[in-house]
This record gives structure tokens, sequence and C-alpha cells, in this order.
């Protein structure tokens, strides 16, 4: 892998926990955890409860990373479909880890915006 796309990959890599770190900076202690059919929150608890997502969505891109560092022999042994050469599927795992970083960092700053915003 070159080093471009290694930090790259790291950054992607780094984002969830780096959203996690701000959100948590400005969550109060007690925040609405799960909300019912109404919209309603039907569940609080601690922003520590948080805590244990961030690891496991960084965990994902760490898996798309080591896919993308062994996409040629992914390729080779036959364990990438849908692609034609396993550039076409550093594309792919690329595409997935923006859209995977881009979503859970959304939603931890937007727990963290409308936590600080009034009313």
């Amino acid at each position: 892998m070159r080093k471009r796309d290694a930090i790259a990959w790291a950054a992607l890599c780094a984002a969830p926990l780096i959203a996690l770190a701000v959100a948590l900076s400005v969550l109060p202690d007690t925040i609405a955890l799960h909300s019912g059919p109404d919209g309603e929150p039907d569940r609080w608890g601690s922003k520590y409860e948080m805590l244990p997502a961030a690891p496991l969505l960084a965990a994902v891109n760490v898996m798309l990373a080591v896919f993308y560092w062994k996409a040629d022999a992914l390729f080779k042994a036959g364990l990438m479909h849908g692609v034609g050469s396993p550039e076409d599927g550093r594309k792919v795992l690329w595409a997935a880890g923006i859209i995977t970083a881009v979503m859970n960092t959304g939603i931890a700053l937007a727990l963290a915006c409308s936590a600080s915003s009034p009313g």
C-alpha cells in the first residue's frame, strides 16, 4: 500500500473515534439512547454508553483497509467478485470506507449538535 493510501485509510479509521471524542465533550451526562415509533425517547442512559460503538465502527474501516491492502491476493484467489481488476476492487473498498466514515462521523456529530442546541 502506498504511503498516501495508508495515511488516508488511517484518517478514515480514526474518524469515528475523533467524532466520538468531540461528541462526548459536548453531550450532557444523560442522553436519549433510543426513540420509539412516535419519535419520543423511550430509553435514557449515560453518554458513555456510546463508547463501545466507536471502536467497532473504526474496526469496519480497518477491515476494509486490510482488504484494500491485500486486493491483489484476494482478486487472484477469486475472492473479489463483481469487479474486473484489483484496482476496481480498491475503488469499491475506498468508496465503502468513505461512506462508512462519513455516516458514522455524521451520526456522532449530529448527536453532539442536537445536545448543544437550545430547545
